[in-house]
C-alpha cells in the first residue's frame, strides 16, 4: 500500500489529480485510503465541506438525481484557491450503477471536467463500461482486511440490526396475511437507518439461499438502482426455511 500512497502524494505534489477510480473487494481499506487522501487535498474540514460532494450510487433513486446533483454542485461559484483549484464528486458504490446510467454519466463528467474531479469507489471495476472507467486512473488497494473487518464490526449497530432481525423472523413464522407489506415497513427502517443490503446479506451468510443469492447479488443492485429495493428483494427471497445468524468474523 506505500506505493498507492506515494502515487496519491504525487498526484497532489505535481498539483496534477486525475479522476481516480479507487476499487478492490468488500473492507479493504478504500474508504479509509480515498478519506486521507481528501484530507491531504483539502486541508480544513471547511474547505471538505464546502469543495466535496458525495454521492451513494445504491441509495439514490436513479441517475437524473445523481446527474441534477451533479449539476447544481458544480455551477456553483467556485474561487480558486492557492491550495485548491476544483471541486471533487465521489460516487460510492459506481459498480452498481446501470449500463444506461454509465453512458449517461460519462457525458456529465465531459462537461463539467474542467471544474470538478471525479472519484469512484467500487468493489469490482469490471461492472463499469470502458467507455467510462477509461476515464479514470485506476487505483487497486486490498490494505490489511482483517483490520478493516474489525473496524467495520465496531461500526455496525448490532443493537437495531438484531431488533429489526427478530421482527423479521417473528412476521415470517406468523405468516400473516399482509407479510409482503409489513417486509416492505422492515426493509425501510433498515435503509432508514443506513444499513445497506450487501450489510444484511454478509450478516445471513449461514441461511440455504446465501450462495445461490450471492450469484445474483450485483446484477439486482445494478438492476433495482435503489438499495432500499434490493434490501426488499433480499429479504423476500430469504424468508423461506430462514435462519438467522450472526457471521462470526472471528
Amino acid at each position: 500500500m506505500e506505493k498507492v500512497k506515494t502515487k496519491l502524494n504525487n498526484f497532489v505534489k505535481k498539483d496534477s489529480i486525475p479522476n481516480i477510480l479507487f476499487y478492490g473487494p468488500y473492507m479493504c481499506g478504500k474508504e479509509e485510503i480515498f478519506e486521507t487522501f481528501i484530507k491531504n487535498i483539502y486541508k480544513t474540514s471547511e474547505k471538505r465541506n464546502k469543495y466535496v460532494m458525495t454521492i451513494n450510487c445504491l441509495s439514490t433513486n436513479g441517475i437524473k438525481i445523481i446527474k441534477e446533483h451533479i449539476k447544481l454542485f458544480s455551477m456553483q461559484i467556485f474561487n480558486k484557491a492557492q491550495d485548491v483549484n476544483f471541486k471533487t464528486i465521489v460516487l460510492q458504490h459506481a459498480d452498481n450503477l446501470t449500463y444506461d446510467s454509465q453512458y449517461s454519466l460519462r457525458r456529465t463528467i465531459e462537461q463539467y471536467s474542467k471544474t470538478t474531479r471525479f472519484i469512484f469507489i467500487c468493489e469490482n471495476k469490471y461492472r463499469l463500461l470502458n467507455p467510462l472507467s477509461s476515464r479514470f486512473a485506476h487505483i487497486y488497494i486490498n490494505e490489511n482486511p482483517n483490520k478493516n473487518l474489525y473496524n467495520n464490526i465496531c461500526k455496525f449497530n448490532y443493537g437495531k440490526y438484531n431488533s429489526l432481525m427478530d421482527r423479521y423472523e417473528l412476521l415470517i413464522k406468523t405468516k400473516e396475511e399482509n407479510q409482503l407489506l409489513e417486509i416492505y415497513k422492515i426493509s425501510v427502517e433498515f435503509h432508514n437507518h443506513n444499513f445497506y443490503c450487501f450489510e444484511i446479506f454478509q450478516k445471513l451468510r449461514h441461511n440455504p439461499n446465501y450462495q445461490n443469492f450471492s450469484l445474483v447479488l450485483g446484477k439486482i443492485n445494478r438492476n433495482l438502482c435503489n438499495d432500499l429495493f434490493s434490501i426488499f428483494y433480499l429479504l423476500v427471497v430469504f424468508r423461506n426455511n430462514i435462519e438467522i445468524e450472526i457471521y462470526d468474523y472471528y
